[in-house]
């Protein structure tokens, strides 16, 4: 059998979901999942590929994973939510709840990806939100390069916005002296106030990985 170089772009969601919701998982089922293989055909891989294939898997999931906006499934061209900080309470909703388990992933990628209804350059405009269950199971064939693109993204402007947030807060609690007087007066510290919203806020994002 001829070795071939592993892309995530050729490794569907679904498998890569597989794979992590495995409780012990073994090189065979990562080489299992990634490689798209039966154990029978995983059997017949030369033993001097198998170590190359892992190598290969192993540098690939390192890699830093840049937002792919658009990408083509089966005849359909799906599009990222154009402008996410104009996300619906509904829709953030549902890709925090879905993103918090990779057995509901591609639920969330049914949130953040939907068809191409408009298109003109890199402009587009992208179907209206009616729930996942619309496109979810379709996008269990999408390509892991570009759900990993869109988590990563998700995840950095989801911790942004909570920074920005806590920074907001800490300017507001250390700039009001009533605030800060009573803090004192119940042996609350402030910073440990601060500290403590924080772990509340990062107790609600969803995954990274």
């Amino acid at each position: 059998m001829k070795l071939k170089n592993i892309s995530l772009s050729n490794v569907p969601l679904h498998s890569y979901q597989k794979y992590m919701q495995i409780e012990n998982p073994t090189e065979q089922d990562l080489l299992k999942c990634f490689l798209g293989l039966t154990q029978p055909e995983l059997n017949k891989l030369p033993a001097k590929h198998v170590d190359i294939y892992l190598m290969q898997i192993q540098a690939i999931l390192k890699q830093e994973h840049e937002l792919i906006r658009t990408f083509k499934l089966n005849g359909i061209e799906y599009g990222f939510i154009p402008k996410l900080d104009d996300i619906t309470y509904g829709e953030n909703l549902d890709v925090t709840k879905y993103m918090n388990q990779y057995g509901s992933m591609h639920k969330a990628m049914a949130v953040l990806f939907r068809p191409i209804k408009q298109k003109i350059g890199k402009q587009y405009l992208i179907d209206e939100y009616t729930g996942s269950y619309a496109y979810a199971e379709k996008l269990k064939q999408m390509p892991l390069d570009v759900v990993l693109g869109a988590i990563v993204f998700f995840y950095s402007l989801t911790n942004a916005l909570m920074n920005s947030t806590l920074n907001y807060l800490q300017q507001q609690i250390q700039g009001d002296l009533t605030l800060q007087a009573n803090l004192q007066k119940n042996g609350v510290d402030i910073q440990n106030s601060i500290r403590s919203l924080k772990e509340t806020l990062q107790g609600l994002m969803p995954l990274a990985s």
